[in-house]
C-alpha cells in the first residue's frame, strides 16, 4: 500500500473529526478517499485496511503531528 493515499485517508477522518464531523461520517469519508486510491480493493476490504490504519496507535503518531508542532 502506498504511503500517498494512507496520508490522504487519515488526514481526511483526522480533520472531518477536528470540524466536528461524527465518527461514522469521518470514517465514510476516509474509506471513499482510499477508494479512490485503489478501486479494485473490494468495499468490505477497504473498510478493514482504513479502519486498521486509523486504530493503529503508530500511524496516530506520524499521521497526526501537525506541521510546525514537530
Amino acid at each position: 500500500m502506498g504511503q500517498i493515499c494512507k496520508q490522504a485517508a487519515l488526514r481526511a477522518y483526522r480533520e472531518l473529526r477536528a470540524r466536528g464531523t461524527t465518527d461514522p461520517a469521518a470514517f465514510h469519508a476516509a474509506v471513499a478517499v482510499y477508494r479512490h486510491h485503489h478501486p479494485e480493493t473490494a468495499p468490505r476490504d477497504s473498510h478493514y485496511i482504513v479502519a486498521n490504519w486509523i486504530d493503529d496507535p503508530n500511524s496516530r503518531d506520524a499521521e497526526f503531528v501537525t506541521q510546525g508542532s514537530a
